[in-house]
Parts: C-alpha cells; structure tokens; sequence
C-alpha cells in the first residue's frame, strides 16, 4: 500500500522539480556554452522544430530547459542523446504543448533525471529505445497528455518507465522493462492506461500498472503481458478505476496480480496466474475507503500453488466468475456476494497434499448458478470446504480425488456450509454429483440442515462401466494387488492411479503403442520382398512374361515427323535367350502407412515411416529360370501419438528369389531374413508426475512371397491374372524398460504373424521411342486378405510383480485394396531405370510405397 502513496507524492512533486531542474540547466548552459551541439538542430525554442541526427555523434547536452512551448523533436533512427555522464539531468525537458518522437536511443541516469520530461498537453511518441538507470524515469508528464511508447523503455531500481499524473492517454504497443522497486506505468487522477505489448518488472513491490487516484470513468486495459517478480504487483488502482485484463498477468511469490479499492470494477476475458502465497484479486487493499469493488471473470485467475489466493477482499464486494476460478477464495467481513456461473476450485490441486485443505469462505451470498461447478478437494481423510453466511444451490458438485489410498467407502461431512449467523441458510441442491476419477462414485446427502456431506465409493479398477478390452485387461490385473496398507512404490503407484481423470490412463499404462514396431516391422520386410519380385517379373528374357526388347543389332524404329515420342506399338523381333547372364541392380525404397485404432479392443492410432536401401544380383540360369540374391538396410519411424510413445527399428535383409516359367505361366518366390534392433520411448501422463520410459531389443523377422500368374496377350497389351500370398513370422526378444520412476513395464518376448493374400489382375505394355529405348508400364489392382491382422503386447509392471496383461494395438486391416503402378526404361546394352508406386487401402488403414533403381546387365 505504500508503494502506491510514494508513486503518487513523486508526481505531486513534479511541478518543483521543474523550477529546480530549469535553474540546473541553466546553469549547465552556461558552464559549457562552448561545446558542440550540431546533431540536434536548431536549439529548442518555442515554436521550433529541432531534429537530431546520427551525423555528428551522440547528443551529449539536454534539449530543451523545461519552459519552451509548441515544440516539435524528432530523434531519428540512429541518433542518441545521451546525457547520463552528467547525473540527474533530463535528456528533453519541454513544457506545454509539444511533440516529441524518438526513433533512436535517448540514455539518462540519476534520481531525478527523464528521458523525456514533459508538462501539459503533449504528445511523446517512442518508437526507438529509453534507457533510463539510477532510479531515472522514461517518461514523465503532468496533465493532458499522450504517451504512446511502440518501442523499448528500460529503467533501474526505483525507475518508472512512463509516469504520468492526471487526464492523460498511456498507450504501450512495445516493451517496458523494470528492475526491482519500479513501475511500468505510473499514473494520477483520470488517466487512460492501454497495454497491448510487454511490460515487465522486478521484485520488492514493483508495479506493472499502478493508478493512485481518481479514476472515474478511466479504464486501464491490457490487451498483452504484465509479469511482475516477487513481492510486486501486476495492476494496482485506486479511486475507482475500471479495470480490464484481456491479456495476460503473471505474478511471483508473495505478489497480488491486480489489486484495487475505491470502487473498482474489474472485468477479466484473460488470464492472471500467480506463484505461491500470493493473490490473483485483492480487494480494499489500499484503505482509502470500503466503496464496493466489483469483478466479472470470464477468463482465468489461477494460483498454481498453495497457500495462495485467487480471491481477497473485506466487506461489499461482487464476484461474478463465469471462467475458471482455481484458489482458496476469501471474502471477510460482510456484504459481500459471489455468483459462481464457471468452475471454481478452492485450491491447487497439485499442492492438497503439503497444504492441506483449504476452499471457499464468503462474508455473505454463496451462490452457485445453474451452469456453475463447485469444485472440492478431497484425499482419504479431509476436504476443502465451501462456507458463506447463506448458500443457493444448483449447477454441479465436483469432488476432485487427491492421490492417496482410499477405503471402499469415504464420507466427508460439511463440505458445503452456512455459519446459521443473520438469518443465513443454505437452499437448493446440485443438479448432479461426480467425482474427478472414474474409480469412485460421489452421493450427496442433504439430511442434515445447513450442511451437505458427500460419501466416495470406490469401483473395482476393471470394473469401471464403458472400459475398452484393453483398459479392462490392465485393470483387472491392478485390482488383486490393491491395499490401503501399500507402501513404497507399489502406494505411489496405485495413489497416483485413484486420482487419474480418466480411463485413459490404463491406456498410458499399457504399453499398447510398442506394438507399431511389429506393423513396422511387416511393412520394411514386404518392400523388400517386393523389390526383390519385381526384379525377376517381367524380365525381357524369360519367354515372354511382359515385353520383348529389340536385340542390339536392331536399328530403332523410325517414327514419321510430327508422331509423338512414345508413338510406336509396334512388336520388335524377339530376343536371342542368353543363359549365364547376369545382372546387378540397386535400389531405394520408402513407405509411409497410417493405421486407425479400433473401438472394440480400445486400440490407439499408429503410423509408420520407413525407408531402406538394396543390392542385388541375378543369373539367367536357362531359358526359363532366374535366380537372384540381394542384400540391404532400413530404417523405420513408428508411433502412437495418442499414447505419446514412438520408436526407431534399424534393420539389415537378406534374401532370395526365383522366377520360373512354363510358356505363359509363371511362378515366383522369395525369401528373405531380416534382424530389427528397436528402440521406444514412451511418455506416460496422467497419472501422477509424467514420467518417460524408454526400451530396447531385437527382433527378427522370416518373410517370403508367393506368386502364380498366367499372362494372355491382346492386341498391344498385355493382361495378367495373379495370385500371391506372403507369409512373415517375427520374434521380438523380451526387455524391461527404463528411466521410469514407478510405470514402467517389463515387456514380454512376442511371436507375430502376418499372412496376407493377394488375387488381381496385371495389365502390361511397352512403348517404343525414336532413339530406340523401350518404356515399359505396368499396373496392378488386387484385393489384399490379411489373415493374420492381430498385433499385441503382453507386459507388466516393474513396481508390481505378477501383473502381466495383454492388450490389442491398431490391427491391419483384415480387408483392403491394393494399387501398383510403374514401368521400366530400358536402356542400349540391356540396362534399365526401374520405379513403382503403390497405395493400399482399407477402411481403416493407409499405405502408401515406392521403389526405384538402376539396373545394369552384361
């Protein structure tokens, strides 16, 4: 309260200052009459316009002695005055009137000195910097002013960045920086004040916006961010001023994020937030008188720890909070009403255990609307409590569980209360009851009068109505091993667990998202696979499964002017067959592949990304036989975003493949080995502290394909009925994660299976171009069965032995529909650019692929 009286005497002394700060300059004047003055030009006088420019160095002497009138100074962009060698003088120092801008940098020190130091009815605009140290002010002026700051105020202990006294405009579209024991803003009687950029101050009763005054009909209005430090004030008014925050307040420890009396009203759309032991609206604070003050909060007042206040005031005040309250609330005295239409909590949540209980007292009407909630704390022995001299009842009683370990059956007497003083009594009921965690019930009973006392019972952790099969599995095994006598981690982990808001925390627990590393896993072997495949399908040589290329000795098909370059269909002389020749090709591959989780397992979306690389050889072994090895690495990204887990899978293949044909038949098959080293993280939340656990293991992984087709020439193209299945066996080793404080999991060794089959038809061709190079384009539609979809994990927690479960991740789609498109370009000498696309679709899942390469033959 002090602070505000000793801002408001440091501007009732303005109009001295002004007589001793005249004398004092002139008497510098005259002490150096001789030195250069050239970059602030012409000397200020009434009626002039001086400019002060970057061309002849910093300005070194005041502008202005504090008498001159209807005065323009523009500081440019560049320029500095800076008199601060010179302690306590003011750097411009007007009197009514005038208009100053600083686009550069004006620099003062001392107690008594100003960036610029203004009477009556100016304009300052500063669009460049103030640095003012030694308790100096930014900007100072008296009556009917305006004082816009787009740029940088800086100012030191017991500085003010803009102080102005009475019926003025303060506008800050930039920044205000203080240190400890100083003010932002400083106003008098009727002033104006708008933040839409950043003040902040430091600790030991700063002041973000302090109004000591009359106020009227004056609105101070922050549209941007106050930060103030410990012990300090966001906004401080007296004298009924109207109060606006539409922004955001932040206050450290021991501070009051806006403090008013005198018959303020507060209207607050955004956010006050404070730190410990401090308070987010304190009313009657200054003791000018006891006018009420009244508080609409749409927005959020929040004092994230206890012991802390989101409301304080003495007699006659009105709170109105439609937005969301969370504090202990204080009302002293009497008179005074408090409409809950929002959500009001009576304390930090986070904090009940080493605070204790604490709520809501008010020295008058308590009501809650019918869209309110009261919100009440509880652990397994106490509560927060709501009090007033008469309560009305209606909306939502919400009991908040608290970690700890619960009996089956809790009650808890008076959480809401009249004291039965000046006729008060407590009418209504709450339209409904409910507890903050899906492993209790809360009923309310009325019985006793002036008193409702609620009763906690608690269900089973796998017995929960609407569970998922996945939450379900987790919590049936979690129930036998529950105990109000638990110890250790085993009663941190289950305390933590009562107080969850949702049944989403068994789905954090599960470990459900590991399971994307074996879809990851399918997804790299069956791209491997299928590269190897199409190296042997539609080879040029074997018997006419899709093109025949012109030999060597062919010259190139010649096309009449004005055809395009892929014109000519025309069949080219088939090709001597060269058994023994072999060929080496690389290639890349990539796969992008999202899979929807299932509302009948409780499954959770996932998503893989992989990409890899290969090189193979093959051998035209006869006229109908190729034979083919290949080698290569992959790296695959996979996720549950839902559960916050993701994780890595580096893998090295190796493999084999055949093609054979009989006529128009062929038969195709490869086989190839893989081994994964996995890495996971997981964050789990929601259940106590977040935590991050982390694993790593191998895998590894048999996959082979199976292809039949028979191809049947038309005309120029040719079609292709084939059938394929491609079976896939992976083993993931077992671990124990790590890094986790009391979730962790230790997961079990997994054999999975996938077995997908294919029926579709190829339709083929080739085009021929001038220079004699053959394309070769090709697509394939099929139906894809997949006959082995499920992909699980069996875990259980470290912290509690002999709690194994399993559950469901995302499963493939049992049904889909697959599309290949590509081609190669054969180039002279038997070589070829190869490339296929394909997408894969279900109602459930998305995959999309590519391949590509080079392949050289001799």
């Amino acid at each position: 309260m002090g602070r505000v009286h000793q801002w408001a005497a440091l501007r009732r002394s303005v109009s001295g200052r002004f007589v001793v700060w005249a004398a004092l300059l002139a008497f510098a004047l005259l002490a150096t009459a001789n030195e250069a003055r050239a970059d602030c030009q012409p000397t200020a006088a009434d009626n002039v316009t001086v400019n002060c420019t970057a061309n002849n160095g910093p300005q070194t002497t005041p502008v202005g002695t504090g008498n001159e009138d209807n005065v323009t100074v523009n500081v440019q962009n560049g320029a500095t005055v800076d008199v601060s060698a010179n302690s306590g003088t003011s750097a411009i120092s007007l009197n009514n009137g005038n208009t100053v801008t600083n686009a550069g940098t004006i620099v003062v020190d001392g107690s008594s000195a100003t960036g610029i130091l203004v009477n009556n009815n100016n304009l300052i605009i500063n669009n460049g910097t103030i640095i003012a140290t030694g308790g100096a002010f930014g900007i100072d002026a008296l009556n009917g002013n305006t004082v816009i700051n787009n740029g940088t105020i800086r100012v030191g202990e017991f500085g003010a960045g803009i102080s102005v006294c009475c019926d003025n405009t303060v506008v800050n579209n930039g920044s205000i920086i203080g240190g400890d024991n100083t003010a932002g803003i400083n106003a008098g009687d009727h002033t104006s004040i708008t933040n839409n950029g950043t003040i902040k101050v430091g600790s030991g009763g700063s002041y973000g916006i302090v109004a000591d005054g009359v106020g009227n009909n004056a609105t101070i209005l922050n549209n941007g961010t106050i930060i103030a430090g410990d012990g300090s004030y966001g906004i401080g008014a007296a004298g009924g001023y109207n109060v606006v925050n539409a922004g955001t307040i932040s206050v450290g420890a021991g501070s009051i994020g806006i403090q008013v009396d005198g018959g303020a009203n507060i209207t607050n759309s955004g956010l006050i937030r404070t730190d410990v032991g401090s308070i987010g609206v304190m009313f009657n604070a200054f003791g000018y008188d006891n006018t009420p003050n009244k508080l609409i909060n749409n927005g959020s007042i929040i004092a994230t720890t206890a012991p802390g206040f989101a409301i304080l005031g003495l007699d006659n005040n009105t709170v109105i909070n439609n937005g969301y309250m969370q504090g202990t609330v204080l009302l002293l005295g009497s008179g005074n009403t408090f409409t809950n239409n929002g959500y009001l909590i009576g304390g930090d949540p986070a904090a009940y255990a080493s605070t204790g209980p604490s709520g809501v007292a008010v020295g008058g009407m308590l009501i809650n609307g019918p869209a309110g909630t009261f919100a009440v704390r509880v652990d397994p022995t106490s509560n927060d409590s709501f009090f007033a001299e008469a309560v009305q009842l209606n909306g939502r009683l919400k009991m908040v569980v608290t970690p700890g370990l619960y009996n089956a059956t809790t009650t808890y007497s008076q959480v809401i209360s009249v004291c039965g003083c000046g006729g008060g009594s407590l009418t209504g009921t709450f339209s409904s009851v409910v507890s903050s965690s899906p492993f209790f019930t809360a009923t309310a009973d009325y019985s006793i009068p002036d008193e409702v006392d609620v009763t906690l019972n608690r269900i089973g952790f796998g017995s929960v109505p609407g569970m998922t099969p996945n939450q379900r599995a987790v919590g049936n095994v979690l129930e036998p091993g529950y105990s109000t006598n638990l110890t250790g981690k085993a009663a941190t982990f289950y305390s933590n667990l009562l107080a969850a808001t949702s049944l989403s925390a068994l789905d954090n627990l599960s470990g459900e998202g590991i399971s994307a590393a074996q879809n990851a896993a399918f997804v790299t072997g069956s791209q491997f696979n299928n590269a190897m495949q199409t190296q042997g399908l539609f080879a040029p040589d074997l018997g006419g499964l899709s093109i025949v290329i012109p030999p060597p000795q062919y010259a190139a098909t010649r096309v009449a002017a004005g055809h395009d370059a892929f014109a000519s269909f025309d069949k080219a002389p088939a090709m001597t067959l060269q058994p023994g020749r072999i060929r080496i090709w690389t290639a890349a591959f990539g796969a992008n592949q999202s899979l929807h989780g299932e509302a009948d397992t409780g499954s959770s979306n996932q998503s893989v990304r992989s990409a890899g690389g290969m090189l193979g050889v093959d051998w035209q072994l006869a006229r109908d036989l190729r034979v083919g090895f290949a080698a290569g690495g992959s790296e695959s990204m996979f996720s549950a975003s839902s559960l916050a887990t993701s994780g890595r899978m580096t893998g090295g293949h190796v493999g084999a493949f055949a093609i054979k044909t009989w006529g128009t038949y062929y038969a195709a098959a490869t086989l190839s080995y893989a081994h994964f080293d996995n890495s996971t993280t997981r964050t789990i939340t929601g259940i106590g502290p977040t935590e991050t656990a982390s694993g790593s293991f191998g895998s590894d992984q048999l996959a082979a394909r199976f292809e039949l087709g028979w191809k049947q020439t038309y005309g120029r193209v040719n079609v292709t009925p084939f059938i394929a299945v491609e079976p896939a066996v992976l083993w993931q080793r077992g671990f124990t994660e790590t890094g986790a404080n009391v979730l962790g999991l230790s997961v079990a060794s997994h054999t999975a299976t996938s077995l997908p089959t294919f029926i579709g038809v190829q339709i083929d061709g080739r085009l021929v171009t001038p220079a004699g190079l053959v394309f070769a384009p090709y697509s394939r539609v099929s139906w894809v069965h997949e006959f082995e979809p499920d992909r699980r994990v069996t875990a259980g927690f470290i912290t509690l032995p002999g709690t194994n479960f399993t559950v469901d991740g995302a499963r493939a789609a049992s049904d889909s529909g697959r599309l290949d498109a590509g081609g190669k370009l054969y180039l002279p000498g038997g070589h070829a650019l190869f490339a296929n696309f394909a997408g894969e679709w279900s109602d459930r899942t998305q995959t999309y692929s590519a391949t590509g390469g080079f392949r050289a033959a001799w």
